[in-house]
């Protein structure tokens, strides 16, 4: 019997087996044998974590949680995912830090959030809402790790309404302003990435990870294993790709376009863009943008949607309507409508 009471003295004892082990405590005087159960369970469960390397679950905090467990996991991701992560563990910090994780609440996240609104860029423009529900997703992702280690029952985050905001993104590189943004990128590196989205509709990761031997002139094409499926993906070329493959093709190094800072992976041509947006006088775009413009293309061009879904690397056919410009579409589809009304 894990409880019991010395027929001498009448005091309380804990004893039980763990693990091939005797564990044996006396109690305090004046316990009752309730008291004594309880904390013959506690130590019993203390027993089982310490085991297992990590703390009991009530005592797990947030950030150390982060440290000991789920940095293990951060540790295989993209340098820009774990940027952001570095930077939402800073944000975080005043409100969820030497906190037990079983103890936060909607409460704490719905503050985390309010805060965040109410917070300035560095820019000392306003926080956008989508900006902060990104944010949130990081931390999210955080709670979800800490329930599949059984540390905590439900994710806070998800118990919090997210914010109303128009996601909408249906912006495109038009046809009259594209010579003009090539004509103001002063960074060749730089335009030749945005060219090539332009013309394959690849993502900018896969191009900055992009090496000759993917590449595959014979066959006019650029095979690339995508997606957490690892499915193969084959991207045709056309003359204007092709020729800025050749023309990179004896760069030093496996990677096609590595970033001529740093000569790795990384880099990003945002600032560019927006530079040579900014010059040539033209709405600000970004790389999805273009990715955008090349998947609309497609559709204008009478492109049918399963090679239209196979050439953008989706399996979903429900992703294509954000590559349609849906309002001057709709226009030119009334204005048809209106001409064959009056014939």
């Amino acid at each position: 019997m894990p409880v019991y009471a010395d027929k001498k003295t009448g005091r309380l004892f804990i004893e039980f087996r763990y693990k091939g082990v005797r564990f044996k405590e006396r109690m305090p005087d004046g316990m009752t044998k309730k008291e004594a159960e309880r904390i013959e369970i506690k130590a019993k469960a203390d027993l089982m974590f310490d085991s297992h390397g990590i703390a009991e679950r009530s005592q797990m905090t947030f950030d150390r949680f982060v440290a000991d467990v789920y940095n293990i996991t951060a540790s295989t991701f993209s340098k820009p995912r774990w940027d952001r992560l570095v930077y939402i563990l800073r944000v975080v910090k005043p409100f969820l830090y030497g906190k037990p994780l079983r103890l936060i609440k909607a409460s704490d996240i719905e503050r985390i959030k309010a805060a965040r609104l109410a917070t300035p860029t560095q820019h000392g423009t306003p926080r956008k809402p989508q900006t902060v529900e990104r944010e949130m997703a990081i931390l999210s992702n955080i709670f979800t790790s800490a329930m599949k280690n059984d540390l905590i029952d439900y994710n806070p985050c998800s118990r919090v309404s997210k914010l109303p905001f128009d996601n909408i993104q249906d912006k495109i590189l038009k046809r009259e302003d594209e010579e003009k943004f090539f004509a103001n990128m002063h960074s060749e590196w730089a335009r030749d990435i945005c060219m090539m989205v332009l013309h394959t509709g690849l993502r900018q990761n896969d191009l900055m990870t992009l090496t000759r031997f993917q590449v595959r002139f014979d066959e006019n094409c650029i095979v690339l294993i995508q997606g957490k499926v690892k499915r193969r993906v084959m991207v045709m070329l056309n003359a204007e790709s092709k020729a800025i493959l050749e023309k990179r093709w004896h760069n030093s190094g496996d990677l096609l376009f590595a970033s001529p800072v740093t000569g790795k992976e990384t880099g990003s041509v945002r600032h560019a863009m927006q530079r040579a947006c900014k010059r040539a006088g033209i709405p600000p775009l970004t790389i999805r943008d273009l990715r955008r413009t090349f998947g609309t293309r497609l559709i204008e061009n009478g492109t049918d949607a399963v090679t239209t879904a196979r050439m953008l690397g989706h399996s979903d056919l429900r992703m294509l309507p954000r590559y349609t410009r849906s309002v001057e579409l709709m226009q030119e589809a009334a204005d048809k409508a209106a001409l064959k009304a009056v014939g």
